[in-house]
């Protein structure tokens, strides 16, 4: 209408019908441009529209077939374009709600699945997140390649959907973790993780190669209308590392945990400041020869003076921070502290021995040993005047290692003691090829054994076994006379616990050395009266 209106095609109006060519071959892609840009040629601008509308000159039919042609190119050039990059873009969300080798959908596709769920499924019906862990994939990359280890989630979702059905959909978050949303409608989620968990104790087919999957499981109940998914796949994974720290298949998240990790999260954050500002306090209980009555030594315990929290054990914040490289940084401290504290006290004319706690990190670190050389010659102290305590699981969770790094500190002069013997499992022939100076027996064996004869016998046999081995025994978690008399009756060289003292600060450990032999004389005369 606009072209016969303004004078025919002769005017330059007509171009303006490339619009609608174009948008047709952007709405309905390479069949909708050329029947559009058909139809404009043909019949809107074809041969009945004239060149001149005011004396009826018809076009030259060359005009209108050389448009036909060029709309056509245009509207299908538009369309095959379009198309081109709508198929593109859907194979770009494809790999982005994905994985590009499993083909299993990824943590977005889990997260959208989630906030439909929570926002449209509220009420309707129960849902559990699992989030499962295959803690044997780098090994089945080592063993068989990369190429069927990146293939071995998707076998195992193969397994769980054959367990679960319709009621689960497996998710690929990371390269060895995996999610299934679950029903619990029918039944509770801890008896389809049972299944699962019967199912996978089979080897799953892998390229056709069977794998065994070692897994772990963390789950949560999904709290329909309340949480959002990342507040739910957050909780999945926290039940997930709490079973695999635990060494446990399946835990199912709670608050508890929840909380507990959270404070560990805040506490690590902090615990740099507290290095840094000297928040640290060192504490020291001492050990008691048993049979002279004298302090023969004292072993350097930390705690922490928070600002906010206040005074906080060791038990609150060490095993968190021996997780971490902050490990490191913290025997540094107590190392430096520690020796500084003997130096003073051998200088000032106390002879005192100090005895510092090494973890498993520890002995792993290269620098412990340059460390804690250079500490010692600058506290002038004999090295035989520290004393390194190791525990068992600082020595089975890696031996080779653990064995270099003790002879490296071997050779510097300095004793060491295994701590907790009795709590763990050390073997007896690491006993004899560890370079042990002493050994702790651990409290838990102590206490009350001079009251259970069999108790009593456990002690009797390490105590013959490291006179055996030449090895003086430190006897832990003595409260009472009575098991004091035990352990002297017995030939327990040393003993340590609350019934000489409680961890005590370096000052008042010099200004009870030296009543304390008087004290336990006193003591002794009494008790033989």
């Amino acid at each position: 209408m606009l072209v016969y209106l303004t004078g025919g095609t002769a005017h330059s109006y007509l171009h303006l019908i490339y619009i609608p060519i174009v948008l047709a071959g952007v709405s309905f892609g390479l069949e909708g441009g050329i029947i559009a840009a058909l139809f404009a040629g043909l019949v809107v601008l074809g041969p009945l529209m004239p060149l001149h509308v005011a004396t009826g000159e018809p076009q030259p039919a060359t005009s209108w077939v050389f448009r036909v042609v060029l709309m056509t190119l245009v509207g299908g050039f538009t369309g095959l374009l379009v198309g081109r990059l709508r198929k593109r873009l859907r194979r770009m969300r494809w790999n982005l709600y994905h994985h590009p080798v499993t083909q299993l959908p990824t943590r977005l596709s889990l997260e959208k699945r989630l906030s439909r769920g929570l926002h449209h499924d509220a009420g309707q019906r129960k849902q559990a997140l699992v989030m499962i862990a295959v803690n044997n994939i780098e090994t089945v990359s080592n063993i068989l390649g990369s190429q069927k280890a990146d293939s071995l989630p998707a076998a195992v979702a193969l397994a769980i959907t054959g367990r679960t059905g319709r009621s689960g959909s497996v998710y690929q978050l990371h390269t060895n973790k995996l999610a299934v949303l679950i029903s619990e409608n029918r039944q509770p989620i801890h008896v389809t993780v049972r299944r699962i968990m019967g199912l996978l104790s089979e080897p799953v087919d892998v390229e056709g190669v069977p794998v065994f999957v070692d897994t772990a499981f963390g789950s949560v109940s999904v709290a329909l209308g309340e949480s959002s998914p990342e507040e739910l796949i957050r909780k999945a994974n926290i039940a997930l590392e709490k079973a695999r720290a635990q060494g446990r298949r399946h835990v199912q998240y709670s608050r508890t945990s929840d909380d507990t990790d959270s404070d560990k999260l805040h506490l690590l954050s902090e615990f740099p400041r507290a290095v840094r500002e000297n928040e640290l306090r060192l504490y020291f209980q001492p050990k008691v020869d048993l049979q002279s009555g004298q302090i023969a030594g004292a072993e350097a315990l930390v705690r922490w003076q928070h600002p906010r929290r206040g005074f906080l054990s060791p038990g609150a914040f060490v095993p968190w921070v021996e997780e971490t490289a902050l490990m490191q940084s913290l025997t540094n401290w107590v190392v430096d502290e520690a020796l500084r504290h003997a130096g003073q006290w051998h200088e000032a004319g106390h002879p005192i021995g100090v005895a510092i706690n090494i973890s498993a990190r520890d002995l792993s670190e290269e620098g412990l040993v340059e460390h804690l050389q250079q500490r010692v010659a600058e506290s002038n102290l004999d090295p035989a005047a520290v004393e390194l305590e190791i525990t068992e699981s600082a020595v089975t969770k890696d031996p080779k290692a653990a064995l270099r790094t003790l002879a490296k500190l071997k050779s510097l002069g300095v004793m060491i003691s295994l701590d907790d013997f009795g709590d763990g499992y050390t073997s007896l022939s690491q006993l004899s090829s560890l370079p042990l100076d002493r050994l702790k027996i651990d409290q838990s064996i102590i206490r009350g054994a001079h009251e259970e004869s069999r108790k009593r016998k456990i002690v009797a046999a390490i105590l013959s076994l490291a006179h055996e081995l030449d090895l003086p025994c430190v006897a832990e978690g003595i409260e009472d006379q009575a098991t004091e008399d035990m352990l002297k009756a017995l030939g327990c060289r040393y003993g340590q616990g609350f019934y000489y003292s409680k961890p005590i600060t370096p000052a008042q450990l010099l200004s009870q050395r030296t009543d304390w032999a008087i004290h336990r004389e006193a003591e002794t005369r009494a008790h033989t009266r």
